[in-house]
């Protein structure tokens, strides 16, 4: 359905006449919907979203950890450790969704995904810690 179908679907209120109907035309013929860029922005902002969720949840991580470290607050602490915990958790949940079997062997398999367990928190180890340390003082 382009946008003509839905102008002229629209009921029309007795006694009105449409204003401008060239130039209504002219923006019915010059904005068209394209279906695959229509999925293919809706792919990209997906994928944006879940980038700054991601960042927002290292940068909550992270300021939690700059703040028990301030305070040297034991439930802070606490609060920070499972906060990175969860974060790894959570980015560990869209790798753990791919079976990765690169090699024929169940030993390379394995290590690769330990590989790319390390690679994922260590990154976000570090991040958080870039955070923390990032705090004016």
């Amino acid at each position: 359905m382009n946008m003509s179908d839905e102008v002229s679907n629209q009921p029309a209120i007795k006694g009105s006449k449409i204003p401008f109907p060239r130039f209504q035309a002219y923006l019915r013929e010059s904005f068209q919907w394209v279906p695959t860029e229509v999925a293919t922005a809706a792919r990209i902002r997906d994928l944006v979203k879940w980038f700054f969720d991601l960042l927002k949840n290292a940068v909550v991580a992270g300021v939690l950890k700059y703040l028990a470290d301030k305070t040297g607050s034991a439930l802070l602490r606490t609060v920070a450790d499972f906060a990175l915990l969860f974060l790894l958790v959570y980015c560990w949940s869209y790798v753990n969704t791919w079976h990765i079997a690169i090699f024929h062997g169940l030993v390379l398999n394995v290590v690769l995904c330990l590989a790319l367990w390390w690679v994922i928190m260590r990154g976000i180890a570090v991040s958080v810690d870039e955070v923390a340390k990032g705090q004016l003082k």
